[in-house]
């Protein structure tokens, strides 16, 4: 069969480019639970970032490959995708609940790639939240000093998306603590998409 009958026996579609504004850097968080024969992909956590200056895509080293070996690389890489505070202090409350999760990132630059979220969501949906605070521990020391002091924490409700019984998944809050230090963590949840 030549090439011209084999794109001809599959349906054909037209990938459309997203406007710039609307592209973004997708965070999928695969929820990963201890099972009776194994661990299993409970649910799934996902949410978008818009690409910024501070948060992009690392450059990688590029390598010769040949065309062959790019239909099984994946590009770009996921050691390439960005990791900030807030991508942290997520990853780390799902992985408090199960350490066993995994995170994947995805560009979000096609219409098929907004196609993909939506067959993603698709599914069992359990409402729950991410709580976030301060970590505090430096001060437990002064408590009297604490007192006095006001900090910013966030409740934030998500969904995640399962093919289970939403009943099985059994944390229904995630917990995150935020370094003081980390003057930007909450401001910084503002510009996080959760989906």
């Amino acid at each position: 069969m030549d090439k011209k009958n084999i794109i001809n026996k599959y349906m054909q579609s037209i990938l459309k480019v997203l406007d710039p504004s609307d592209m973004r850097i997708l965070k999928h968080i695969y929820i990963i639970a201890d099972g009776k024969h194994g661990d299993y992909h409970l649910a799934s956590l996902i949410y978008l970032r818009k690409a910024s200056e501070n948060y992009k895509i690392i450059e990688g080293q590029q390598e010769e490959i040949s065309d062959f070996e790019n239909l099984f690389n994946e590009h770009p890489k996921q050691e390439n995708y960005p990791v900030d505070v807030v991508d942290s202090l997520v990853i780390n409350a799902v992985k408090n609940a199960y350490p066993k999760s995994i995170v994947k990132g995805d560009i979000v630059v096609f219409n098929s790639d907004v196609e993909k979220i939506q067959i993603l969501k698709n599914r069992r949906i359990k409402q729950v939240y991410l709580n976030i605070t301060p970590n505090i521990a430096d001060l437990y020391n002064d408590l009297p000093k604490l007192r006095s002091m006001s900090f910013s924490g966030l409740d934030i409700p998500l969904n995640i998306y399962t093919d289970y019984n939403p009943n099985k998944i059994s944390h229904l809050r995630f917990f995150a603590k935020y370094k003081l230090d980390d003057v930007t963590a909450i401001e910084d949840f503002k510009e996080v998409e959760f989906v």
